[in-house]
C-alpha cells in the first residue's frame, strides 16, 4: 500500500494535476481522500486517477486482506465513500 500512497502524494505534489489526494487512517481503516474542484475536473481526471492511484490502493489492500476505503468530494459537495472490495 506504500506505493499507492506514494502515487497519491505525487498527485498532490504535481501542480499540473488539479486534484487533491492524501492517504490516512480514518476510523482505523486505511483511507484515500480525493477532492476535485468541480464536476468538469472530476470528469477529466477520475478515470485516470482510478487506474493509476485509487485502483492500485484498493488492489494492494485486497492482496493483503485489509479493509480500505476511498473518499471522493467534488466542489466541496458531499463526501462519497467507496469501500475497496476484493474482486
Amino acid at each position: 500500500m506504500a506505493e499507492a500512497s506514494a502515487a497519491c502524494d505525487n498527485v498532490q505534489a504535481n501542480s499540473k494535476i488539479p486534484v487533491a489526494c492524501r492517504t490516512d487512517y480514518f476510523e482505523g481503516v486505511p483511507s484515500m481522500f480525493v477532492s476535485f474542484h468541480d464536476a468538469d475536473e472530476a470528469n477529466q481526471w477520475l478515470v485516470s486517477l482510478t487506474r493509476q492511484v485509487s485502483g492500485p490502493f484498493c488492489d494492494a489492500a485486497n492482496r493483503n486482506g485489509r479493509e480500505a476505503r476511498v473518499y471522493i468530494t467534488v466542489g466541496g459537495g458531499p463526501l462519497r465513500q467507496d469501500s475497496c472490495h476484493p474482486v
